[in-house]
Formats: C-alpha cells, structure tokens, sequence
C-alpha cells in the first residue's frame, strides 16, 4: 500500500453534537495484502505542572529543610471511538485480505457528544483531538494516517444568564501626604451587556474624576483572560493572559472612556464547559495609576465569550474561527453512525484539506517490489 488518508466532509473544524462524516482513502500501486483497516477518534485532555515544597530530614540531631519539587497532573478523556472495517474485506477468504490496485474509499460517520470542550492549548495544559487511520499489512507492518480536528463546544453564550444583563462597578481612593488628606479620586465603568461572541465589539465607558492635588500618571485598559488548571486533590495552577491593551496618557482633573470598542479575537470561550480540568474566565480591567508610593485604582468588569457561528475573520489566535454551524435539531432523525466501503480504482488522490494544521506520517513498512 502505497499511502492511507483521512478526508472530513465538512473539514477539519467541528461542533460538539456535530455530525461528523468522511472517508479513509487507501491508495496502491499493485495488490497488496491488509489484515485490516480502522479509523480511531480520540479526544483527550491533560494538565500539569511543578509544586514546590519544604522537606526536611534529620542528620547528627540536627533537622534540615530544603526544597522538593512535586509533579501534578490530571487527565481526561472525552471521545474514544473506533471503526473496524472489517466487513468491508469479508468477501475476500481467509484472515488477510488482497486489495486491488488502486483508490479505496472506506466511508464513516458518527455524532460527537454534545458536551465535549473546545479544543485548547495553554501553558500548563492542553485538550486534543486527533484521529488515526491504520491499516495492518504484514505481522509488525502497517501504514497508518494522523490528523488533528478542532472542536468548539457548541455553548450559546446569550442563553446564559446575567449575559444580556448591564454591569457597573466603581472604585476611590484618597491620597495621603504628611498627614494630609487629598481626593478622592474616583472611577467608574460599566459596560451594556456581559455575555459576548468572537468577532463582536465590546462597548466600554469610562469616568475618572481626579479631586486631589496630584495627576494621575495614566489609565490603562485591558481585557484579561484568567486560565485555572485544576489537578488532583484540590491542586491548581492559574495563569494571567493579557488579550488586549490600551493606554491613554496621564491627566490632571478627568478622563473619559467613552463607548470604546474592544475587539473579541478568537479566543476559548468562557464558562469553558465539559470538563473538569480547565477553567477560562476573562474580565475588562481599567487601572487608573495615581503615581507613586500609591497603590493604583483597579476596576474589574466580568465578562463571558462564546464562539461566532458566522464569522470568517483570519486564524490568528489559539485555534481557528469555525465555518457555519452544525445544529443538532435539524440532524436526519433517522441517521444511524456507521461506515460504508467504495473502491474507485485509478481515481485521483484528493487533496488533504487544513494541511496547516495536521500532519501525516507513516510507520512501519510497505510491499517490496
């Protein structure tokens, strides 16, 4: 067998509860023998990290205390499913089946679960899903097909609640100089809704009122996004990923933000559902910085984001923005998964699609001329 392929009907980015549908393509020059043919989906997802620790041992009466370094880690499996085409190769006698020169369609299909997470990648973890083809040629000989498939969990984020809803928040603070006190110093903020999707403009406003006899060094805006990874036994590691950032020079009585539009980039979404390991949560953060010896003014507006079912913006973040969606509701009520096989011999190889973000290897060994 000269190469085995995996091609998606619908490419290579997908929905939880997505109905998902393809072909393994098996291409030879000349007869070969094949012991068998499958195709296997895996969803999986990992976090680990280090921890640091004191230790200490006892030596000639003196105890000593020094640093150890634990592993921690955490696992889960969200999708494991495997097709045999076994039955496909049943008209040929005996265990090891001879395939004819040429292209081989073996056809599957199947649903994804409807509570499966988007796919991630961070510092400290990750949730992967791949599929394998592989056909077994001789004992201890095979040729096998890898591929990596994106998924996004198929989250509404406007059905949510508090999503729809407007969120204020207001922070002061007084200055203090040789038992003088200067201020206050106030700043408000607030935004029209919560909940949002990639691709959409958030609208922020923002009044800073400065009544101290100090200028204030400058305000800051950013949108954070905060990543927990949850391990065994109550372990956890949290990252802080600063997503957008825009400063504005310093100012000695007021300062307006008014109706600033902050892009959402394709980004996780938050609540990341459908798994235990990794939590994603973003918040708008206006920091107004009153100088120095001075603890600056922070305010903290929480936000959730979903995926955008109709945008077609450039990948240019953790994974790409999907096609159109999938919906569950208008599935074939009578489909049943399975997988079906197609010899078309002297066909043409199809093109792998997303080339970008796949790769295909092949191990084992082939026929010998």
């Amino acid at each position: 067998m000269d190469e085995i392929d995996i091609v998606f009907d619908d490419g290579q980015v997908l929905y939880s509860g997505q109905r998902v549908s393809g072909k393994v393509l098996c291409h030879s020059t000349k007869s070969c023998d094949v012991k068998s043919i499958s195709i296997k989906f895996e969803g999986k997802g990992k976090v680990e990290w280090t921890e640091k620790t004191v230790r200490s041992y006892h030596q000639d009466g003196v105890r000593h205390y020094y640093w150890a370094e634990n592993p921690v880690s955490n696992e889960e499996l969200f999708l494991d499913k495997t097709f045999n085409f076994d039955s496909a190769l049943a008209h040929l006698n005996g265990e090891r089946s001879e395939l004819p020169p040429g292209e081989h369609q073996f056809q599957f299909s199947f649903y994804l679960p409807s509570n499966i997470p988007s796919s991630f990648s961070g510092n400290h973890g990750y949730i992967e899903y791949t599929t394998e083809a592989k056909a077994n040629l001789a004992p201890g000989c095979y040729v096998n097909c890898k591929k990596t498939f994106i998924v996004h969990n198929n989250m509404n984020v406007n059905a949510l609640p508090q999503a729809n809803e407007s969120i204020q928040k207001k922070d002061s603070k007084y200055i203090y100089c040789c038992c003088c006190q200067s201020g206050p110093i106030t700043c408000l903020c607030w935004i029209p809704k919560q909940g949002y999707t990639v691709g959409e403009k958030i609208s922020f406003s923002a009044e800073i009122e400065n009544l101290s006899s100090r200028s204030m060094e400058k305000s800051q805006l950013q949108l954070i996004q905060t990543v927990t990874y949850h391990g065994k036994v109550c372990q956890k590691k949290m990252d802080r990923n600063v997503i957008y950032k825009a400063d504005r020079p310093g100012f000695e009585h007021e300062d307006y933000w008014t109706d600033y539009k902050i892009d959402v980039p394709p980004i996780p979404p938050s609540p990341f559902q459908g798994t235990k390991l990794i939590d994603v949560d973003y918040h708008i953060e206006m920091e107004v910085d009153v100088g120095p010896w001075d603890k600056n003014i922070i305010v903290k507006l929480p936000i959730m984001i979903g995926a955008d079912f109709q945008t077609n913006a450039p990948i240019d973040f953790l994974y790409p923005i999907p096609p159109p969606p999938y919906y569950e509701a208008l599935a074939p009520p009578l489909f049943q998964e399975g997988y079906s096989y197609h010899s078309v011999l002297n066909a043409p190889l199809n093109p792998p699609s997303y080339d970008e973000i796949y790769s295909i290897s092949e191990t084992g060994c082939k026929d010998e001329k």
